[in-house]
């Protein structure tokens, strides 16, 4: 069951990142880069949570094949397993870049809530994976 509900977030947090040409394409309009950032750090605590879940811990088998790894809904067949290491390297990617852009924001009045609870996931991910920060 959390499988599916975390896959789902997913799916439309890739929905938002093909909208805009993908999850490497950082709008250029305000409301667009903060609805981009907010998928950055849902997508991020998904994936999260779906390594923690269902995966060997890191410590232990960063090398063991873990969860398919979506980052577009345009591509949405069945990549294969990524590794732990992987999904790991693709939570900080996004938890970073969503920080950036809605501190960015905060200034001008927009994201400080996401961008307090994307610091808490920030945080939670060196709680549980000192190893990988």
């Amino acid at each position: 069951m959390l499988w599916r509900y975390y896959y789902r977030i997913i799916k439309a947090c890739n929905e938002i990142f093909d909208t805009v040409g993908g999850d490497e394409n950082v709008p250029e309009n305000e409301d667009n880069k903060n609805y981009y950032a907010q998928a950055k750090a849902l997508r991020a605590h998904s994936y999260f949570n779906l390594v923690n879940l269902y995966a060997k811990s890191y410590d232990i088998d960063k090398n063991a094949k873990a969860l398919p790894l979506y980052r577009s809904q345009a591509t949405a067949e069945t990549l294969g397993l990524s590794t732990v290491e992987e999904i790991y390297e693709r939570v900080i990617t996004d938890l970073k870049e969503a920080v950036e852009i809605l501190e960015n924001l905060e200034e001008e009045g927009i994201g400080r809530l996401m961008e307090q609870k994307t610091k808490l996931i920030n945080g939670q991910l060196k709680v549980f994976s000192p190893m990988l920060i």
